[in-house]
């Protein structure tokens, strides 16, 4: 058993000798590599510092336009969010039905239960009601949803 382990322990002492002997040295560059504040990536050797990318921006603008194309205009599509009055064209809080009032209470967080009974519409209604004059922007794309998909 003895013998076992010490030739187990020296074979292991001759391969890290002969990795370490005949593994490839790695030759550094003399220098450091780091990125400057405008995103270029610059090699330091010798106090003397060369940008040797081009900045990210420039790369692309190379790529994708060349010398001779002009970028005259930029198009934005912007969508624009109806407004509440858009949302909720013809719809009427109050004469929504019940099942209605209710996909729209659980949607708004409204408890519709008190001690195991259920709420009656005229309570869902007016606490939508409540939620829609208290913050239109958030609850009227709520409410249209709810009421245009049932």
């Amino acid at each position: 058993m003895e013998d076992m382990m010490f030739g187990l322990v020296l074979f292991v002492v001759y391969y890290i000798v002969l990795v370490w002997l005949y593994a490839p040295a790695v030759e550094s560059d003399e220098g450091a590599w780091e990125v400057n504040q405008d995103g270029e990536i610059v090699h330091h050797n010798d106090n003397l510092t060369v940008p040797t990318v081009k900045p990210i921006e420039q790369q692309l603008k190379d790529v994708l336009w060349s010398e001779n194309e002009e970028v005259t205009e930029t198009v934005i599509e912007v969508e624009q969010k109806p407004t509440v009055e858009e949302l909720l064209d013809g719809v009427e809080i109050d004469k929504i039905t019940l099942r209605k009032a209710r996909k729209i209470a659980s949607a708004l967080g409204i408890k519709q239960k008190v001690n195991n009974r259920d709420h009656k519409k005229a309570f869902l209604v007016a606490q939508i009601a409540k939620r829609l004059r208290a913050n239109p922007e958030m609850v009227a794309p709520i409410i249209a949803e709810k009421v245009l998909a049932a």
